[in-house]
C-alpha cells in the first residue's frame, strides 16, 4: 500500500491528548481531515505488537467501514485542524502539469491534536516519532460512542457463546474453487472476524515445522506468518486461505518456514469488526460448473449462480470459447500445462500466432471452433435469511444447495474440444466479457484437419 502521509508526533500536551505535523505525500490524497476515523486510523498505522491500540484495530478492522462507522467516536473523543498550509491552488487541481506538482516537499501540509478517549490509546507514540501512513477517510460519518477505555484481557468480560464454531463461519467449497479445490469436504469452518480477534497458544518456528506438524493442522483455523501475518485455514495442498470483506488470498506453507500454530476465537473480545456472512460470501463468489454431460458435439453444462442477482450470459463465440476452455486456463503460462486436446490446440495457436493473452486466442480462434451456445435459466435461486439461522441449520441449508441453477449448453466443431469438461467439473467461471469474435474464413478446426 503506497504511503500517502509522513507524520510527526509533535508534541504530547497530555496523557490523552497529543499534536501531529502532517505532510501529504501522494498526489492522490490533497487533504487533511479533521474526523475520528482518519485520526483513529493514523494512529493505528504505527501501532504493533503488545500496544493497546493494536490490540483494538488492526488493519482489517481499520478497513471496515461498518466498525469505523460504529466505534472510532469511542477512540478519538475530538480531532482538530489548528493549521493548514501550501493547498493546491484551483489551478494545479485542473492542470496536473502545473508547477505546483513540481515539489513534493511544498505541497500541502498540516497540523492537527487529537484527544483520545483513554491514555492507552497513544502510549506507544513520543514526541518526535515519525511514520508514514496510507489513512484515508473511511466513511462519510460516525455514530455517537461512549468513551472507550482500555482493559486488561483478564478484565474483560468473556463472550457468552456455547458454539463449537463461535467466531467461524462455513464456507462451501463451490464458492471460491480456485482456493478450496484442495477441500475434500463440501465446506470448512473459516474466521469470520478480522485477525485480531483470533488468539494461538502454541506456536511452531523453523525446525519445529515438520511434515507431521503441518498434516496435524490441515482442516484447522491457523495463525501463520512468515513475510507477513495472518489468520486462516489450512488446506490440504498447503496453503493457508483466508477471506475478509471484498478479498481473499492464500499463502504457500512449507516444512521449516515461518511460524504457524492452531488459532482459536478469542470470546473477550468486545468490539468486533462486522462478520462474514454467507449472503455478502454469496454476491462475491459468482458461479461454479457442477456438471457436464457431452453428446456427440454438444456439451450441456449445469451452473450454479451463488448470486441471486447475476444474470448469465454468453454474447458470443469466442465467450462460449472461454468457458469450455476455463479449467484448463492457467494465471500466467495460459494453456502451457494444458492436458486436453483443446487446451493442447489453443496453446500450440497461441505460440503459432505469438498472440501472449487469453482473450486474444479466444477472439481469434472461436469461429473455428465453436458452433452456437445458449444459456437458460432452470431453477431460481431459493429465497434464504443465511443469516438468520443457526450453525446447524445453515449446514443443512447449504448441503440442499439453494442457488439459481443454469443450463447452458455449446455446440463445437469436433467432440475432441468438449471431452475433458466431464472430468474436470466442478470449476469456477465468471462468466466475464470477452472481446468481439474476429473474422474466420478457413475450415472449422477438427482433429482430421
Amino acid at each position: 500500500m503506497s504511503s500517502l502521509y509522513a507524520l510527526s508526533v509533535q508534541k504530547i500536551e497530555n496523557d490523552t491528548t497529543l499534536v501531529l505535523d502532517v505532510q501529504v505525500v501522494h498526489p492522490d490524497s490533497m487533504y487533511i481531515s479533521g474526523t475520528p476515523g482518519f485520526a483513529l486510523m493514523l494512529l493505528s498505522d504505527v501501532a504493533g505488537g503488545d500496544d493497546p491500540l493494536a490490540g483494538e484495530v488492526d488493519l482489517e478492522t481499520a478497513l471496515d467501514a461498518g466498525w469505523m462507522r460504529k466505534y472510532a467516536r469511542g477512540f478519538v473523543r475530538n480531532v482538530e485542524i489548528v493549521e493548514l498550509e501550501n493547498e493546491p491552488p484551483q489551478a494545479a487541481h485542473d492542470d496536473y502539469e502545473h508547477a505546483y506538482w513540481d515539489t513534493p516537499d511544498q505541497w500541502l501540509r498540516g497540523t492537527m491534536r487529537i484527544e483520545v478517549s483513554d491514555p492507552a490509546w497513544i502510549s506507544h507514540l513520543s514526541e518526535g516519532q515519525s511514520w508514514d501512513s496510507a489513512a484515508f477517510e473511511p466513511v462519510a460519518s460516525f455514530d455517537d460512542c461512549e468513551p472507550i477505555r482500555f482493559e486488561e484481557a483478564d478484565d474483560a468480560p468473556a463472550a457468552d457463546s456455547e458454539s463449537p464454531h463461535a467466531g467461524l463461519i462455513p464456507i462451501p467449497r463451490l464458492f471460491f474453487l480456485e482456493y478450496l479445490g484442495s477441500l475434500e469436504e463440501d465446506y470448512a469452518w473459516f474466521p469470520k472476524y478480522s485477525d485480531k480477534a483470533y488468539v494461538t497458544e502454541k506456536v511452531y518456528e523453523g525446525e519445529e515445522i515438520t511434515d507431521e506438524v503441518l498434516d496435524s493442522l490441515v482442516g484447522q483455523v491457523v495463525w501463520y506468518s512468515n513475510y507477513g501475518e495472518d489468520v486462516g485455514v489450512l488446506l490440504p495442498n498447503r496453503t493457508v486461505v483466508k477471506f475478509s470483506h471484498g478479498s481473499r488470498g492464500a499463502s504457500g506453507v512449507g516444512a521449516g518456514r515461518g511460524k504457524i500454530g492452531p488459532a482459536h476465537f478469542d470470546t473477550s473480545k468486545k468490539r468486533l469488526a462486522d462478520p462474514l456472512t454467507i449472503s455478502r460470501l454469496a454476491s462475491s463468489a459468482g458461479t461454479a460448473v457442477v456438471d457436464a454431460k457431452v453428446e456427440e458435439n454438444c456439451v450441456s453444462l449445469t451452473v450454479y449462480s451463488f448470486d441471486p442477482d447475476k444474470e448469465l450470459n454468453l454474447q458470443h463465440e469466442a465467450e462460449a470459447l472461454a468457458l469450455i476452455a476455463a479449467p484448463e486456463l492457467e494465471s500466467f503460462d495460459r494453456f502451457a500445462k494444458a492436458t486436453s486436446r483443446l487446451g493442447k490446440l489453443l496453446h500450440a495457436k497461441d505460440e503459432e500466432h505469438n498472440i501472449g493473452w487469453e482473450n486474444g486466442i479466444y477472439t481469434k480462434l472461436c469461429r473455428g471452433l465453436i458452433v452456437e451456445s445458449t444459456v437458460q435459466k432452470t431453477r431460481d435461486a431459493e429465497p434464504v435469511d443465511f443469516d438468520a439461522l443457526t450453525d446447524d441449520e445453515l449446514i443443512t441449508k447449504l448441503a440442499e444447495n439453494p442457488w439459481a441453477i443454469w443450463t447452458v449448453k455449446i455446440t463445437v466443431t469436433d467432440p475432441a474440444w468438449i471431452e475433458h469438461l466431464p472430468s474436470m467439473t466442478p470449476f469456477s467461471y465468471g462468466f466475464n466479457w470477452v472481446g468481439d469474435p474476429e473474422p474466420w474464413d478457413d475450415e472449422p478446426l477438427t482433429t482430421g484437419a
